[in-house]
């Protein structure tokens, strides 16, 4: 007399040698003493684990099919499209406009590092609209200290009108730190942000020139009568 379901699948529990067949469904070769009638548990050819119930009439040691689970699905860990197995990269973290910039490097250009035309250049950067040749440079280097995701004409205006256009008090002061921040980071310029906040604030025009001279060179631009265009030959001191 055979034992009931219940004691054979308390006894034992048992896995199944496995292959795939062609219609959605794999076969199982139940254990050798357990009689029809037994539940055991096998895993499937896709990972999936699946408890079955060996059919009436199977001989011990037969074989019977069951059909195919779904696969399981692992939950909380990203796999690339296309790359079974891969997990993704995180995304690196997205800098404050505030973060202060850790480089090896300083700014080619001096605080007082005045061109040919002295003080009066970098005068110009603050009164009678030369303030453009400065947010065109920011927007040429790439960076969005705004954080408003625009391409280069917008990051221009938006960081004009933040600027020139002061809604809160300190406005200005605040637009400008962000940006010598973000162009210090972008070449790796070591940058702290009561630095960049007290020379933003006290001297301004010396700083939005340094600024301006930075990505001149860096990306090497020229400036004309309709704003930057690429193409120059680096800024030299003095010039």
């Amino acid at each position: 007399m055979s034992a009931p379901p219940f004691i054979a699948l308390g006894a034992r529990r048992a896995r199944a040698m496995a292959s795939v067949t062609p219609v959605g469904t794999f076969q199982v070769q139940a254990p050798p003493g357990t009689p029809a009638g037994s539940l055991m548990q096998v895993t499937a050819p896709n990972g999936a684990c699946v408890q079955v119930t060996i059919p009436p009439g199977t001989p011990p040691g037969g074989v019977f099919e069951v059909a195919m689970p779904p696969a399981p699905v692992v939950v909380g860990q990203p796999v690339v499209v296309g790359q079974p197995g891969v997990a993704a990269a995180p995304a690196p973290p997205r800098p404050s406009p505030l973060d202060a910039s850790v480089g090896p490097n300083a700014w080619a250009h001096g605080l007082f590092d005045c061109d040919g035309l002295g003080c009066f250049d970098c005068l110009t950067l603050g009164l009678f609209g030369g303030s453009c040749r400065y947010c065109d440079a920011v927007a040429w280097s790439g960076v969005d200290p705004l954080q408003f995701n625009a391409d280069r004409g917008g990051r221009c205006c938006i960081f004009c009108l933040a600027i020139s256009i002061e809604v809160v008090p300190c406005q200005a002061i605040a637009a400008h730190t962000m940006a010598r921040l973000a162009v210090a980071r972008k070449y790796g310029i070591n940058q702290t942000l009561l630095h960049a906040c007290c020379i933003s604030c006290w001297c301004p025009c010396c700083a939005f020139r340094q600024v301006e001279r930075e990505v001149r060179a860096q990306e090497k631009l020229r400036w004309g009568c309709c704003g930057f265009s690429a193409g120059a030959a680096p800024v030299a001191s003095g010039a």
